[in-house]
């Protein structure tokens, strides 16, 4: 199915729900394969840990991730499209993401096409999710703060929504 066939033009909404990834391989990669990314998600990129927290269940989730940096968060591949609950959930509420060792609250997602990913997913990488038709990737912005258990969802983030403390800061993963 073509690109501009799965959104609606006019209100830029996702209207398939199909996943490039098939239903089968994702729930093996949920009860296995995911298991085991995350024993090192967090620590060996361009694998990353997203921890977010159910809108239903308030229950906390750990989702490996691929993850490229840009100059102020990640850019995220959505290997099984964007209707899945990990995207959602940061959605509706404040996560964090473990990348190359470093914990960092993610402060917005925001949607990006396969076009837009050039300049902070590598050349390979690209063409290697263009094979399993891996289409669509969100943007997190990240503090530049690592992250803190004492901290509120958003706490120490609060420089990100004042454009003079933002002014002199650069995220560095």
């Amino acid at each position: 199915m073509a690109l501009d066939e799965k959104r609606n033009l006019s209100h830029g909404q996702h209207v398939s729900s199909e996943m490039p990834i098939p239903k089968k391989v994702a729930v093996i990669n949920k009860y296995v394969t995911n298991r085991i990314i995350l024993t090192f998600a967090g620590w060996l990129p361009p694998f990353a840990e997203i921890t977010h927290t159910g809108r239903r269940s308030s229950r906390v989730y750990r989702t490996p991730v691929l993850a490229f940096p840009t100059g102020d968060g990640f850019m995220l591949a959505l290997t099984y499209g964007r209707d899945v609950d990990w995207v959602k959930n940061l959605q509706a509420s404040a996560g964090s993401i473990k990348h190359g060792g470093e914990k960092y609250t993610l402060a917005s997602v925001h949607f990006i096409e396969y076009e837009d990913t050039e300049r902070c997913v590598p050349f390979l990488v690209r063409m290697f999710l263009r094979l399993l038709s891996v289409e669509d990737f969100i943007h997190v912005t990240a503090c530049a703060q690592p992250y803190s258990r004492a901290d509120t969802p958003l706490g120490n983030c609060s420089w990100f929504y004042s454009s003079t403390q933002h002014s002199g800061k650069t995220f560095q993963p």
